[in-house]
């Protein structure tokens, strides 16, 4: 290598050099320059969709909030959470074969055959009338398949 860079003249010398140097530019720009230019861009997006998610959700909030505000304010009274779940069935026509109280005013709600409009009719009403919605839902088709198997965990205090 040394005996090519010898044998060059100081023209050709300056020519390569010149060609390294622009050479080590370009390899730079697009190695380093160019990709922490598009990152930042990128992050600028990034943020400004979750600024819009993050309002949206928070739109989504208020609106629970006042509804549930709305819901108690409505009731006037508030019952207990086994005895709204338990009077509504009973309003709706589901039949509750087991209720099991949890820690912190939780209750797990087991119903063995029920159709799945009454069903929704149920947690409905659940939700409309004392704001009652349930954390945890797992619902199996029975045997016969038109009826459903489920149980409900709703969250206390």
């Amino acid at each position: 290598m040394t005996e090519f860079w010898q044998n060059l003249t100081a023209r050709e010398r300056a020519v390569v050099a010149v060609a390294g140097v622009l050479t080590v530019l370009v390899v730079g720009y697009f190695m380093l320059v160019r990709p922490l230019a598009d990152y930042e861009a990128e992050s600028q997006r990034a943020l400004a969709r979750a600024k819009a998610v993050y309002q949206q959700i928070d739109a989504g909030a208020a609106e629970v909030e006042a509804a549930r505000g709305t819901t108690q304010e409505k009731a006037g009274e508030t019952t207990s959470l086994r005895v709204a779940v338990a009077q509504s069935a009973r309003e709706i026509g589901v039949a509750i074969s087991r209720l099991q109280p949890g820690a912190d005013g939780a209750l797990t709600v087991w119903v063995e055959s029920v159709p799945s409009p009454v069903f929704y009719r149920w947690l409905e009403t659940l939700s409309a009338a004392h704001g009652i919605a349930p954390v945890k839902v797992v619902a199996q088709k029975s045997s016969a398949g038109v009826q459903l198997r489920v149980q409900l965990e709703f969250g206390g205090a």
